[in-house]
């Protein structure tokens, strides 16, 4: 509505001046038409750890396939531990070579991919863990997730796994600026946030510190199973079976329409 909380990122072949001019030139005349209201800031408080793992299962009538989605409060993006929790991930789930996907990928051969990965917004953040499984290897693959969640949270990570994640996640923000849309997006993100560039300097400088202990502190903080709940889309006649006999609780179950109209249980 307006140029209230509007941020305008640029890169390109010219001089701050020159990006002022053109700013001046064809936004000047850009005026305030209406102030929207802005809603206030709602954070959710920590979901307490519990014994049993809360599962929500979508009954999808002859499925080939199940849906298995962990899913775990995160962080807000301008929280410090942000960085060291993409590492974490890089290593747990979030690059080809990751935990997960060398299990349920390249050693099970239940999935075409498994991998993991942190949202951050404003107030809040998620990480979600997640496979599309073999209908019938649906009770193996949830074990070997919470077996990759219990190797994570009871330590054990190495030197050359967090060297590797850590390299990576330095790599993949080195290689984001090879394009002047990369430029742009990296810096538009922390801008977002209400950070200046040079704090993206500074996540670097983090990541290249990160080391295997910090990585155990914190995969035993966020990874610890109890903190989750596991939502699941498949077909409940093969999954339920199979969740009993892998000695997890029943589920919640719903229809695939409820689910489309939020009808969901608490």
């Amino acid at each position: 509505h307006g140029p209230l909380g509007a941020v305008m990122v640029m890169a390109g072949d010219l001089r701050a001046d020159e990006a002022k001019a053109l700013l001046t030139k064809h936004l000047g005349g850009w005026k305030q038409t209406a102030r929207r209201a802005m809603p206030p800031a709602v954070v959710a408080e920590p979901r307490p750890a519990s014994e049993t793992l809360p599962i929500l299962l979508v009954d999808k009538p002859d499925a080939a396939q199940t849906v298995i989605r962990f899913m775990y409060q995160g962080v807000p993006f301008r929280e410090e531990e942000r960085v060291t929790l993409e590492v974490l991930n890089t290593l747990f789930g979030g690059s080809f070579t990751s935990r997960l996907n060398a299990n349920l990928r390249e050693k099970q051969g239940w999935t075409y991919g498994a991998g993991s990965g942190f949202a951050t917004w404003q107030y809040d953040g998620v990480f979600v863990a997640s496979s599309n499984v073999q209908s019938d290897k649906t009770g193996p693959a949830i074990q070997e997730f919470q077996n990759e969640f219990a190797r994570a949270a009871n330590g054990g990570i190495t030197d050359g796994e967090a060297t590797k994640a850590r390299e990576t996640v330095v790599a993949e923000v080195v290689q984001g600026f090879e394009t002047l849309g990369g430029v742009t997006g990296s810096f538009a993100t922390y801008a977002r946030y209400g950070l200046k560039p040079e704090a993206l300097a500074l996540d670097l400088e983090v990541a290249k510190g990160v080391t295997a202990l910090h990585l155990d502190t914190q995969a035993a903080a966020w990874l610890a199973e109890g903190r989750g709940v596991l939502v699941l889309v498949g077909d409940k006649k093969t999954v339920l079976p199979q969740l009993e006999a892998a000695g997890l609780p029943a589920p919640k179950v719903v229809t695939r329409e409820q689910a489309l109209a939020g009808e969901l249980p608490r």
